[in-house]
């Protein structure tokens, strides 16, 4: 919140990851939700909870995991994900556990074709339901694929950091995000992992504004484009747009007014 102005979080967590250690799904459902009421008290920054299944899991305890979830949940968790190594485990052996928390109303979403083909994105929108996918960088491979998920206003949460460390170039005008942006396709800019690379999302939106030279309009569809494709509910997603919209306007304004000025004088403090 302090560096990047954050509004509505939806995190990712690992249940399993704190199952096997002997803590019970519902301590871990209870300590996450305490956690995002003192965020909001604090801090004024909402959040829900996206449990993932851990791709390295046998599908049985990936099903098991989802049970579990259903039967403790409560008001913050919203979703399933997935994550883990694609290439040993592909979408379709959990297909199982997709579907018993699409019964039971949770969202869908999953980590796809961030190292994998295009076809884990056609197997997590078709066989588990999914609404958006995380990532999903070779969709660009598949131009079939580009125009279903762009016409289908399938979003697509990306991140810089961690994609560069882990798999493409440092030089990021070579990411596969500017081609999916220039595809029109309904790209969100995420933090990922901060505590493991390092970066916020006010990082994240710098390198790639500065890389590309990404001006005002980039910056505000990528903002819309999150709220958009985020999970809240309509209420609160009409409301929050008001106040972002609002602010860009005056931010921008701001802009234009600075550039209406002429270059800064020796002297001035930049702001």
């Amino acid at each position: 919140m302090r560096t990047s102005n954050l509004r509505y979080r939806e995190m990712f967590f690992n249940p399993t990851l704190h199952t096997r250690r002997g803590v019970p799904i519902s301590v871990v459902l209870e300590g996450m939700a305490a956690g995002i009421a003192a965020a909001k008290s604090d801090l004024g920054v909402d959040c829900r909870l996206i449990a993932d299944v851990f791709r390295s899991d046998p599908p049985a305890e990936a099903l098991s995991m989802v049970s579990d979830l259903i039967n403790e949940r409560n008001d913050a968790l919203i979703g399933l994900g997935m994550d883990g190594e694609e290439a040993p485990d592909p979408p379709e052996k959990f297909a199982d556990a997709f579907a018993l928390a699409g019964a039971a109303g949770l969202h869908r979403t999953s980590h796809a074709s961030e190292d994998a083909p295009p076809r884990n994105i056609e197997t997590c929108l078709d066989l588990l339901g999914c609404e958006r996918i995380d990532h999903g960088y070779y969709v660009l491979d598949d131009p079939l694929l580009v125009r279903r998920c762009r016409d289908g206003g399938i979003g697509f949460t990306t991140s810089v950091t961690t994609t560069v460390k882990a798999y493409f170039s440092p030089v990021l005008s070579e990411h596969p995000i500017r081609r999916m942006i220039d595809a029109d396709l309904v790209v969100s800019l995420g933090s990922d992992d901060p505590t493991m690379v390092h970066t916020d999302l006010a990082q994240e939106y710098l390198q790639l504004s500065a890389a590309l030279s990404y001006g005002p309009g980039t910056i505000r569809r990528l903002c819309l484009n999150a709220l958009e494709t985020s999970w809240l509910d309509d209420d609160d997603k009409r409301g929050l747009r008001r106040e972002l919209v609002g602010e860009i306007d005056a931010l921008e304004a701001l802009l234009d007014e600075a550039e209406a000025a002429g270059p800064a004088h020796d002297g001035d403090v930049p702001r």
